[in-house]
Parts: structure tokens; C-alpha cells; sequence
């Protein structure tokens, strides 16, 4: 296996560190003021809601858009195999995380599309990689042997 990522994988990873930035600082600071005043939130939003604070989007945030990022990317760096798993796992749930505070509680921050979008993106780029690498696989399995068989042996 080469050591080097691809410029894909890359990207893949300086997307993660951001939403890893991103999902930290929020979570930080939606845990330490869980009525939502640090990022200019109310909990008029939860209303309606199995929330009464932010405290549970706080830790969803921190996990899902903080912390999960930040591991699949240091095992993207590492060659980890799973790697590329981690990102459509981590990009698919945080997609899903942020699509579904938008459906519960409405848009209520830039935050929440931006990072959307970041997990969107990773998943995609994630598939492409994944799609290349499946390819290469099957390009080398088609090509033919170079081995040359001994003299009289077919």
C-alpha cells in the first residue's frame, strides 16, 4: 500500500479537521451555555422538541461534527483500512444529525448548512475514493501476467 493519500483524500481530511474545529467550538459553547446564548440561539427553537436545552445537541455536535471527524481524519493520515468507512459513516450521520435539527427545531444558524455541506462533501469525495480504488483493483486483476513460463511449458 502506498504511504502517500491522494490530493482527494487530502481534502477529504482538511474537511474533516474543519468540521472537527467547527463541531468542537460549537459544542463548546452551545455546553456552556446550554440555553443557546453563546452562538445567539434561543430555546424558543426547542419548543416542541425532546429538548429542553441544548445540552443533547451540544454533545451531538461535539461527537458527531467534533470529535468523529477528528479521529477519521488522524486515521486517514495513519493509512488506517477502515479509514474511508469512517468518513461515509461520520459524513452520512452528521448529514442526517444536521438535516434532522433543521426539520425539528428550523434554521436557525449559517452553522447548520455549512455544516451540511462539509459532511455532504466528505461522503462524496469519500464514495470517489472508494470507487477509484475499487477500479485500480479490477485493472490489476484483468491485466495480464508478465511472468514468462519456462521454456517448454505452456
Amino acid at each position: 500500500m502506498d504511504a502517500r493519500i491522494s490530493i482527494t483524500e487530502g481534502m477529504i481530511v482538511l474537511l474533516d479537521f474543519a468540521l472537527a474545529i467547527g463541531g468542537v467550538l460549537s459544542g463548546v459553547a452551545l455546553l456552556s451555555a446550554t440555553d443557546g446564548t453563546n452562538l445567539g440561539w434561543s430555546t424558543d427553537s426547542l419548543v416542541g422538541t425532546a429538548f429542553s436545552d441544548y445540552t443533547v445537541p451540544a454533545l451531538m455536535f461535539l461527537l458527531l461534527n467534533g470529535i468523529f471527524p477528528l479521529v477519521v481524519a488522524i486515521a486517514t493520515l495513519q493509512r488506517r483500512p477502515w479509514s474511508l468507512w469512517g468518513h461515509l459513516v461520520m459524513g452520512g450521520l452528521s448529514v442526517a444529525w444536521i438535516g434532522g435539527l433543521i426539520m425539528m427545531i428550523g434554521y436557525i444558524s449559517l452553522l447548520q448548512p455549512i455544516f451540511g455541506a462539509i459532511a455532504f462533501v466528505i461522503t462524496t469525495l469519500a464514495l470517489v475514493v472508494m470507487s477509484q480504488a475499487r477500479n485500480e483493483s479490477r485493472i490489476r486483476e484483468l491485466a495480464p501476467s508478465r511472468r514468462i513460463a519456462p521454456a517448454g511449458v505452456r
